[in-house]
């Protein structure tokens, strides 16, 4: 008999700035013990947190980090344009800085 899935996991929500520009950042809480660092996960153009949810909710093993592309979901319309290696360097920024708003559990 096949292993049930796990109970999803809610998103703890929080805006982050970077750059002068607002991105809204999701974390899912690792269930337990697992790897120690985050896995960082990028959506890719056109799909923003709440679409990738059912996927990210299951990966109980690991703290998950994501968040809404320039324009998408609760981040801020972008400028210019942006490339993987932009997005790259915002994502360590995320990564390395705390919330500009206390996470919201959703």
């Amino acid at each position: 008999m096949p292993k049930p899935l796990p109970l999803p996991r809610r998103a703890q929500f929080a805006d982050h700035v970077v750059r002068g520009q607002k991105f809204r950042v999701a974390r899912f809480p690792m269930d337990g013990s697992g790897p120690s660092r985050p896995l960082l996960f990028f959506s890719g153009i056109g799909a923003n947190v709440e679409l990738l949810a059912p996927f990210l909710e299951r990966l109980g093993r690991r703290e998950v980090v994501t968040f809404d592309m320039p324009g998408l979901g609760g981040s801020a319309e972008h400028s210019t344009s942006y490339r993987l290696p932009a997005m790259a360097d915002i994502a360590a920024e995320i990564l390395d800085c705390p919330p500009s708003a206390p996470m919201a559990q959703i």
